[in-house]
Formats: structure tokens, C-alpha cells, sequence
């Protein structure tokens, strides 16, 4: 085991601070604890400390220290379970030949690798430190049960979530659920009082946000069943005047015991079009109607596009009347004239609004009708804005906060066999709904074309 490559853990003075989701685990009297954080919220740095009071207790027992692969271990894991065990003067020595640290006090510390599993097997020991630990499989978390089973020992797993794997499902829910076994404790990076705001805020706009949740807030996020893949980071950009000549429009998704979303967006003056009478080139029959033309280019992957959109500004709110939205839906307008497509489940409210709109003095806006949205009709805008953004014509200011949390969240369904549905879970899709009656249900009948 080589452990030339040393990495400095602990301060160079003798005080140790711990904050405080640190001192909870320390706490702690449950046999099976987890800290999950962002990158950089001291997992490293509490495993050590753990193991080392657990050993002060059972000091002629056996323990293990565990990573997921060797080269993390050699690397990150051993060198700080060996610099805190020299910090605070323990004797020991390593055997590297052996995979193990021999205590002076007549125990020891088994050093293992996850992707060796077999070398797992077969100790008995009094506590387990699993660094990151959601890299490892859950054959390896059953290992390290059945370690310290005999004597009823503990384990403490340090991480970042990587996935809604068996640490969500097998610790965390089981902690949630009031089982007495186990204690979790989560939290972002910037619980580390050491980790820097700015650069906490500087890697919230870079990042996609299903990224950003897991690897600096901590939180467990599902890749899988992601609707918008396709949306990257370089989809979110810094905010720019929006030229006097560009289109402005907005959608609404209607709500008051969940969210309100006014969301505008702007349009260059760039058409490609295709008409009807085209289509010989795409080697199709020509359709009767546009309608049947938009039907057939969906089926068959020719993308509507109708030059870049810029979500450029939204309003988000809950338990609002309908004059408070109409206030402030106002204060985004401006001066520019905005063409409204709402969610027309709700044509009461369209109306409440107008008025509310017009009372304020408010008239620079035309109000669309948006055709009723079916199953179907709800697949053909999620693919529309997929084609948006595998086009780069997708595009969101980075203080459009909600919707770009939405897109990192919406999700697909699955049947009992886990298996994606084609169509999404109704859940964390008020931004998205109303981006989807702008640009696509209402906008249908005016959209241009062309193939790609």
C-alpha cells in the first residue's frame, strides 16, 4: 500500500474545532450514523476523530477503516486516520504489507479497499469509518454489518450523495422513519465554516442543478428519469438588456396553494420557415392541414424551431390574491407590449387578471387563447423544449432561480417495475408548465419550421 502522497487534514495547532452538524454525530449514541455533505463539509476530517473515540473506548479491540477504491484510500483516507493519530499521540504502527494500523494499545485498524470486498469479509471488529461511503455498492454496506454484528458494534459512513442509491434508501429513509439504529445528518458545504461563500455561489451558476444539489447542498438527487438532459449549464447565462425590437411573451401556470408562475421570455425577429408545399424535400406526402403538418414533423424528429428564447425574467409566488400577481406582473412589463398564453384550465382566472391588469392602468398586453392540453399534447411540448435546447436556443438568465431548480428536478414516471413512462411526474413543474404554454401550446398555430 503506498501512502507516500500525504494530504494535511488538521490544523497545526492543537486545537480541533468541530461545528456543529460535526458534534451531532460525535453525539450521537445510534449504532449506524451517516454524514452526508457537500464537497468540502469535513467528512474526512470527522471520520478519524470518530474511529479514535470509539477506539478510546474498546482500546484492545479491532476496528476497520474503509474507501472505495485503493487509490482514495492511499491518497485521502489513510493519510488523515494516520495524521489525527499522530496528533493527538497515539502509538502505532503501520503495516502496509498487511492493511492494517497495530495500536499500541493492543488493538488494530483493518485498512481496506471497497473494490476488494473479499478482504472485507471474515474480521469481527467494534466500528467501522466508511469514507464515501455512496460510492460503494450495497454488498459492501452488508459486509460491513455482519463485521460488527458479534458485537453490536457501529458505523459511521462520511459522503457526498451520489444517487437515490441503498445510503438513501437503506440509512437515511430508515433514520427518517424513526428508527432508533440509525442517525443522519446532511448538510451543505458551506455548513464548513472554512468553505467559502463565493465559491458556493460561483459553482450554484456554473453547475446543472441536479449537480449542484448533491455535490454542495448534499442532497440525494435522482439522475434517472431526468426529463430535460438535454438542459446544460452553459444553458444558463448572465442577463443582458433585451433589445426594443425583440417579441416578449410570458406564460402562466395558475396557482395559490401551489406556486403562481408569471415566466417571460424574449425572442429575436428570426424565422426559418418551411411551408406547407416544402415538405417534397423531406421526401413525406404532403399533409392537408398545418396541423397534421406539426403532427408528422414531431413523429418524425423535424424540429419547430423559432429562433433563440430567453427566459429573462418570472414571478413566483403562493397564497397570492390575483390583484397582488397583477401588481407585479405589471412592474416585469414595463413598457413593452407582452403577449400572454395562460394555462387555459382556468379561464375565470384569465379574466380576474385582465381586469385586475386593466384597474392598474395596464394595457400593453394581448392575452392569447392556448388550445387545451391533453397526455399527448403535453409529450409534443416537453420534445419541442428538448429541441430547443439540443439546438442551444434555450436559454435562462441565472436569476430565473425556480425554473432552473425545476429542470435540475422534473422527472418521469416509472411503473411497478421501475420502468420510465412517457410521461412526467405532475411534481416541481410550475415554471416549466408555464415555459411550456408560451413557447409551445400557445405559440402552435404561429410556429415556423425547419429540419434538422
Amino acid at each position: 500500500m503506498e501512502t507516500a502522497t500525504r494530504i494535511s487534514v488538521y490544523p497545526e495547532s492543537d486545537e480541533i474545532t468541530l461545528f456543529f452538524e460535526q458534534s451531532e454525530i460525535m453525539r450521537s449514541k445510534a449504532r449506524f450514523l451517516a454524514l452526508i455533505a457537500g464537497t468540502s463539509g469535513g467528512k474526512t476530517f470527522t471520520g478519524p476523530i470518530w474511529l479514535q473515540q470509539e477506539i478510546a473506548k474498546y482500546p484492545t479491540d479491532d476496528f476497520m477503516m474503509i474507501a472505495p477504491v485503493t487509490k482514495m484510500l492511499e491518497v485521502r483516507s489513510l493519510p488523515a486516520m494516520l495524521e489525527y493519530l499522530t496528533k493527538v499521540g497515539a502509538d502505532f504502527i503501520l503495516k502496509e504489507q498487511k492493511g492494517q494500523i497495530e495500536l499500541a494499545t493492543g488493538g488494530k485498524i483493518f485498512v481496506r479497499s471497497a473494490d476488494k470486498p473479499e478482504t472485507i469479509e471474515g474480521s469481527v471488529v467494534r466500528a467501522i469509518w466508511a469514507d464515501e461511503a455512496g460510492q460503494m455498492k450495497r454488498k459492501t454496506w452488508q459486509i460491513m454489518q455482519r463485521r460488527v454484528g458479534f458485537k453490536q458494534g457501529r458505523i459511521l459512513l462520511t459522503t457526498t450523495p451520489y444517487a437515490k442509491n441503498w445510503l438513501y434508501k437503506d440509512v437515511l429513509k430508515r433514520w427518517l422513519d424513526g428508527d432508533e439504529d440509525y442517525f443522519c445528518v446532511q448538510y451543505p458545504s458551506i455548513a464548513n465554516p472554512h468553505f467559502l461563500r463565493e465559491e458556493y455561489e460561483k459553482r450554484k451558476k456554473e453547475l446543472p442543478p441536479e449537480e449542484f444539489a448533491m455535490f454542495y447542498d448534499g442532497r440525494f438527487i435522482s439522475r434517472a428519469g431526468l426529463v430535460f438532459k438535454e438542459f446544460r449549464k452553459d444553458h444558463i447565462i448572465e442577463p443582458f438588456p433585451i433589445p426594443n425590437d425583440w417579441r416578449i411573451t410570458a406564460g402562466i401556470d395558475w396557482g395559490y396553494n401551489h406556486p403562481f408562475v408569471f415566466s417571460l421570455w424574449a425572442t429575436p425577429n428570426i424565422k426559418h420557415e418551411l411551408e406547407i408545399n416544402q415538405l417534397e424535400e423531406y421526401e413525406i406526402e404532403k399533409p392537408k392541414t398545418k396541423k397534421q403538418v406539426i403532427k408528422k414533423m414531431l413523429a418524425d424528429s423535424i424540429i419547430p424551431i423559432e429562433g433563440a428564447n430567453y427566459n429573462f425574467a418570472e414571478y413566483y409566488a403562493k397564497e397570492k390574491h390575483i390583484d397582488d400577481h397583477a401588481l407585479e406582473i405589471k412592474k416585469l412589463m414595463g413598457d413593452r407590449h407582452v403577449y400572454i398564453y395562460p394555462d387555459p384550465e382556468n379561464p375565470q382566472a384569465m379574466q380576474d387578471l385582465k381586469e385586475a391588469l386593466y384597474r392598474l392602468g395596464c394595457f400593453n398586453f394581448t392575452m392569447k387563447t392556448v388550445k387545451r392540453e391533453g397526455k399527448e399534447w403535453v409529450m409534443d411540448g416537453i420534445r419541442y423544449m428538448k429541441s430547443l435546447m439540443w439546438q442551444n436556443k434555450f436559454l435562462v438568465f441565472n436569476n430565473c432561480e425556480n425554473i432552473i431548480r425545476e429542470l435540475g428536478l422534473y422527472r418521469y414516471l416509472r411503473n411497478i417495475d421501475g420502468e420510465k413512462i412517457d410521461r412526467p411526474v405532475m411534481k416541481d413543474d410550475d415554471c416549466i408548465s408555464a415555459a411550456r404554454y408560451d413557447l409551445y401550446s400557445g405559440r402552435q398555430r404561429e410556429l415556423q419550421f425547419y429540419v434538422i
